[in-house]
């Protein structure tokens, strides 16, 4: 990753697919609920809970292994919300090119967390719905939490959802079952007009070198393919299920880690954290220059 440099936000309007005319909607609001957790002050408060390892010994062994992996979950989908933050802050104003190259990291970035979230429902699925941890947290977990975990329960009952589909075929995999992906892009790419030009960019060093035309290409076939052919409303239909669906696990985690600390009596230390940064004052630029 680049160097964090500060300035105001700024919204991504670049191009994303093959039709140079449609431009995409404003992203920065996509986290706003993100935001409000974000909303730094002048001095910051932590608390810092703790557990001896022996108190970890006598906790069931299906029990603490669910909750450490709830919380690594948990880690990553927050650390995902801010990089997807600081790419949207990313300074575009001076040309095409920056506008291209900060939407390419927002985007891949969103398609990290859907995978994330996909995986995340798995673990709650096979290591909690399965398991006799929901027996004994399900009369300990508070009504919000229990009503988020329905929410996602009902989310991914819908096959195919959303989500998954995404996570199956472009999130992490490039390939994807008897060629089909490749047979729709290749399908796309001959329905391409003449006159549209697809571009690559070749950096004086590979951290800068660009290919923007797997990223039209590809993912005007993901948001086409799962959302219809209104492509400004399918970007914002993705974002806005990304934005519910992660908001739904966070409070629903969370609320797993509160239960835990509680039955195992966690000591705890308020600490600070002097002269935090706010959210808008952090980006992450594309294209770098080597130091010295």
């Amino acid at each position: 990753p680049g160097p964090i440099r500060r300035h105001p936000p700024q919204s991504i309007p670049s191009s994303l697919v093959p039709n140079p005319t449609w431009r995409v909607q404003r992203v920065l609001s996509i986290f706003s609920s993100f935001g409000r957790i974000l909303s730094f002050q002048k001095e910051m408060k932590i608390t810092k809970r703790s557990i001896s390892p022996s108190k970890l010994k006598t906790v069931d062994p299906a029990e603490l292994f669910f909750f450490i992996q709830v919380t690594m979950f948990l880690n990553e989908i927050i650390l995902l919300e801010k990089l997807i933050a600081f790419a949207v802050n990313a300074d575009d104003r001076d040309t095409e090119l920056l506008r291209k190259a900060h939407l390419t990291q927002v985007t891949f970035l969103e398609k990290l967390l859907a995978g994330k979230l996909f995986e995340g429902w798995e673990l709650v699925r096979k290591k909690y719905l399965r398991s006799a941890v929901s027996k004994d947290y399900d009369s300990l977990l508070s009504q919000e939490a229990k009503d988020c975990l329905n929410q996602i329960k009902s989310y991914f009952k819908k096959n195919p959802n959303q989500i998954s589909k995404i996570r199956n075929n472009f999130a992490f995999h490039y390939s994807s079952k008897e060629d089909q992906l490749q047979g729709e892009i290749l399908k796309l790419v001959k329905k391409m007009p003449a006159s549209q030009p697809m571009e690559i960019f070749i950096g004086n060093y590979e951290c800068n070198c660009l290919y923007t035309l797997s990223h039209s290409v590809v993912n005007y076939l993901m948001f086409s393919n799962n959302y219809g052919s209104d492509l400004p409303k399918a970007i914002q239909g993705f974002r806005s299920e990304l934005r519910q669906i992660n908001k739904l696990f966070v409070q629903f985690a969370q609320d797993i880690v509160r239960v835990f600390t509680e039955k195992y009596n966690w000591d705890h230390e308020e600490l600070e954290i002097p002269d935090p940064l706010r959210l808008h004052e952090v980006s992450i630029p594309y294209f770098l220059t080597k130091d010295g």
